[in-house]
């Protein structure tokens, strides 16, 4: 398949699924239909259709409206209602989904661990899990998800602004800076509330970015 696609081989499948790519036009919309001939039985659906939409509020009125079967990522102002709805069914998953900041270590402001301990203790977590996440979700306590096998629980950051501010001072931090900060926007759960929930606490220390 490599050999007669070449660089088109991302978009000409290969695989031993039940279903196989019967089109795709990307942005709009990926279509994939049933194979009659896959080793456990060809599946009880004729074909799914998936479509790209990274606003919320648009899923929702999608799936209300009857234009689409399935949505993920609901938006957590919508999971109280969706939850009393007949006609909707609500499933919560546990998954590998891990949120973090990752810092450019090419800038030379983040290389006193000082600074990097300080805005971690600047963010309230159990403040974003409910007021962000409206509680679907839980404040990590490892750099890998308890879903992931082998992943351990280890001390983590408490909430301490007083402290983060102490230590930003201690390591000369450049207050009158402002740096970037870039986030993501319906890609992941609440990905932009939650970036813009984290600018505004680091902003009580001392800390400025970028408009996101």
């Amino acid at each position: 398949a490599v050999e007669k696609f070449g660089k088109d081989y991302g978009r000409n499948t290969v695989g031993t699924g039940p279903f196989m790519l019967k089109s795709w036009t990307p942005g709009v919309k990926l279509v994939i239909e049933k194979y009659p001939n896959y080793w456990r039985g060809a599946p009880v659906l004729d074909s799914v259709e998936y479509r790209p939409s990274p606003e919320g509020s648009a899923r929702v009125l999608a799936l209300e409206g009857g234009d689409v079967d399935l949505i993920n990522q609901v938006p957590a102002q919508d999971l109280a209602r969706f939850q009393k709805d007949d006609d909707i069914q609500l499933q919560h998953k546990t998954t590998s989904r891990l949120f973090y900041w990752a810092y450019n270590h090419t800038k030379d402001v983040w290389s006193d661990p000082k600074i990097r301990l300080a805005l971690n203790l600047a963010v309230n977590r159990e403040s974003i899990v409910k007021n962000i996440l409206y509680g679907s979700g839980e404040v990590s306590n490892s750099y890998i998800s308890p879903s992931v096998a082998g992943s351990i629980p280890i001390d983590v950051y408490g909430y301490n602004p007083r402290k983060a501010r102490k230590l930003l001072e201690e390591a000369k931090f450049p207050f009158d800076e402002t740096l970037t900060l870039y986030a993501t926007e319906g890609r992941y759960y609440q990905d932009r509330q939650i970036a813009e929930a984290i600018q505004g606490m680091l902003a009580e220390v001392g800390v400025k970015f970028n408009k996101i």
